[in-house]
């Protein structure tokens, strides 16, 4: 993974495993630690998933996870889509 903290921008190498709009949570890989959320941003041309750095401040070589359905709910609660 690569952040862009100032554009809130996170690029995921093998993010196209998570649907666009997907909650990711964001951890570091040595202490386990959460270190930010993610929203997974719709497939791009390059063949890298981006997403938007939604809380915290997630590291470059983060390890990303899918939130689970309780946390991906609670988060849809908070950061909703604009057309919603």
């Amino acid at each position: 993974m690569h952040v862009d903290l100032s554009s809130r921008l996170a690029t995921l190498r093998n993010g196209n495993k998570f649907k666009a709009g997907a909650f990711l949570i964001v951890k570091d890989e040595e202490s386990g630690e959460q270190t930010g959320t993610l929203k997974a941003l719709p497939k791009r041309t390059l063949g890298l998933r981006t997403a938007d750095v939604l809380e915290g401040e997630p590291a470059i070589n983060d390890v990303v996870f899918r939130a689970s359905a309780s946390e991906a709910a609670r988060l849809a609660k908070i950061y909703r889509d604009p057309e919603q």
